[in-house]
Formats: C-alpha cells, sequence, structure tokens
C-alpha cells in the first residue's frame, strides 16, 4: 500500500485550494427593440458583462468588477469610454429573473444629474451620438426603455425596450484553477506510479 509523504500531502492541498479559485462571468447579450413585443423590429445589439457571482438584487455599477458594455443602437457604437452620466456612484444595476436579465436604475430623482437625455445611464459617442435609459418607465421589468439619437439636440432616432436577449451566466476558470487542476493531476500521476 502506498503511502503519501507530508510534501505530497501538502502539495495535494494546496492544489484544492488553488482549485478553489473560480470567476463567474456574467455575459448579457443585449437587444434593442421598437417595441416589447416578440416580432417587432430590433433596432440594435450589444452585450453587458462583469465578473463575480451575484443573486438577484440591486448592486451599484461601479462596484461591479470589470463591467463593459459594448452596445451599438441605430448604427451608433457606445462603449464603457461613452458613459457620459455624472456621478457613477448613483447607477445601480438591479439584477432579477434568477440571474438571466438586468436593468439600470439609479438613486438620483432629477434628470439633471445626468447626461442629456436624462435617464439611469447614459452614453455620448466621440461622435455626438446619444443612447439613453429609462427603467421600468412604462410599467414593470422588463419594460426598460431606452432612447437613442444621432446627437443631443437631435429627435429620438430609435425608442424602445432593451432587454436580455441570449442570458445567462458562465463559469470561466481563473489562472489558480487551472494552476490548481494541473498540480492534482500531476500528484495522482505521481502517486499512482510511485
Amino acid at each position: 500500500m502506498h503511502s503519501l509523504s507530508w510534501k505530497t500531502l501538502s502539495l495535494l492541498s494546496l492544489g484544492f485550494a488553488l482549485s478553489a479559485g473560480f470567476a463567474r462571468a456574467n455575459n448579457y447579450s443585449v437587444l434593442f427593440s421598437n417595441n416589447n413585443v416578440t416580432g417587432d423590429p430590433v433596432v440594435g445589439t450589444g452585450t453587458f458583462s462583469f465578473n463575480g457571482t451575484y443573486g438577484d438584487g440591486t448592486y451599484l455599477l461601479s462596484n461591479l468588477t470589470s463591467y463593459n458594455f459594448n452596445f451599438t443602437v441605430d448604427g451608433f457604437t457606445f462603449t464603457n469610454s461613452s458613459i457620459d452620466t455624472v456621478n457613477l456612484t448613483d447607477v445601480e444595476v438591479v439584477i432579477y429573473d434568477g440571474g438571466t436579465n438586468f436593468y439600470f436604475d439609479t438613486s438620483c430623482s432629477t434628470s439633471g444629474c445626468y447626461g442629456p437625455q436624462g435617464g439611469s445611464l447614459d452614453f455620448t459617442n466621440a461622435s455626438g451620438n446619444v443612447l439613453s435609459t429609462e427603467p421600468n418607465y412604462a410599467g414593470p421589468a422588463p419594460l426598460n426603455e431606452y432612447y437613442a439619437s444621432a446627437s443631443s439636440s437631435a429627435p429620438n432616432s430609435s425608442f424602445g425596450y432593451y432587454g436580455t436577449s441570449i442570458p445567462g451566466a458562465t463559469p470561466e476558470p481563473e489562472p489558480f484553477f487551472l494552476l490548481g487542476t494541473g498540480l492534482l493531476g500531476l500528484f495522482l500521476w505521481r502517486f499512482r506510479h510511485a
């Protein structure tokens, strides 16, 4: 019968500990439609993602790790660098339906706190195009409205609802997880061939 040395046991324990390091990447594919009815024209798509494990609830956007926006609505593209909301610490992300959907909200009581369109989270890209969100404006979730326009002074070129199209949170292994798994395999192989 084989016996494991204290060094092997220590390293095996380290491998298990490292393998416990596991990140959860929340990747939302987002659709922007003219209305909230299936079959209505889709005028925009995009992604909203961040790292971490979160249940249903309300979270500050500024507290989400590595959050990332990439929206294209009516041909206008908006990313993190397009955010023009004055105070990001007011912006909240509301996760619901078991972590399969979300909307943006705010603790600010007046639209003057934000960009040219008002709303929960506003974007103005380098070309001056505007995207603005409004949570639950027309009713309960998922009726979360958005407005898009060529500029802050132009009429809305697009108006409707945004929401998750392919929801879900995808586990992504961190380097520590991969290292721990490799160590575990190495020591199991050594034990078997000792």
